[in-house]
């Protein structure tokens, strides 16, 4: 299934594409964190931040939201460590790597603005400038926009990238931003042409979800109609149907 079907069922890009090696995680690992200082654990409380990110997402309200003050407590001082989980490869944290990785965006989307420090780094790791590997860039894009809207320059860098992946990741993560993204659309634009039908699926999407000139939309998704790919077209058919058009 390709990377647009799954999205179009779950609307959520998977966690997949690692690299694996301990000789390149610690490569990627070092480099990330030397980019944006000491990569030490903080601690809020006596609770190390690992275990402070691991419990965001708990079924019980009042320990999710102690999990989200103590995150606001340590601040930015999270940032090294989350840019080091999003820098990870496997065999670091087992089958968790992924877990551990939607952990780090959440964390991302919890600090908002005032990570946006970081932004140079993640956008450096998006397009692996930073490292030697190839890695993950659906939760690093996912990361930049939770920062907000700063991240919109780095993810319109993104769209140009050779690889259809990191062009993939670009697009969801400018989605996530939505209207806040509205001034990316003449860049996804040029990615209706795209080679790759998944990049040009999201980026149907994308412009479907933040242009407010619905008879655009209605032309653009008349023409995705034509769409070599059957997935490309059924998302043409569902956005022409929420405008309206049998």
């Amino acid at each position: 299934m390709s990377i647009l079907a799954q999205w179009c069922s779950f609307h959520r890009p998977g966690m997949h594409g690692f690299v694996s090696g301990v000789k390149r995680l610690l490569t990627s690992v070092g480099i990330a964190a030397a980019l944006i200082g000491c990569c030490t654990e903080p601690a809020w409380n006596g609770k190390p931040l690992s275990a402070w990110l691991g419990q965001l997402n708990d079924l019980h309200q009042n320990r999710s939201d102690e999990a989200e003050g103590a995150l606001r407590r340590i601040g930015t001082n999270a940032i090294p460590y989350l840019v080091t989980l999003l820098a990870a490869t496997p065999p670091s944290f087992g089958e968790g790597l992924g877990e551990k990785q939607s952990e780090a965006v959440l964390a991302f989307r919890i600090l908002g603005n005032s990570a946006a420090q970081s932004l140079p780094t993640l956008g450096k790791l998006l397009t692996n400038d930073a490292v030697g590997v190839s890695l993950d860039p659906y939760p690093i894009a996912q990361s930049m926009a939770g920062i907000g809207q700063d991240s919109e320059q780095w993810l319109v860098r993104g769209l140009g990238d050779s690889r259809s992946n990191i062009r993939c990741a670009s697009l969801l993560g400018l989605i996530d931003l939505g209207e806040k993204a509205e001034d990316a659309i003449p860049s996804v634009l040029e990615r209706l042409r795209d080679d790759d039908p998944d990049v040009r699926g999201f980026a149907l999407f994308f412009v479907c979800s933040v242009s407010k000139d619905k008879n655009f939309k209605r032309s653009l998704c008349t023409s995705a109609l034509q769409d070599p790919v059957p997935h490309v077209r059924r998302l043409a058919e569902k956005e022409l149907a929420k405008l309206g058009v049998q």
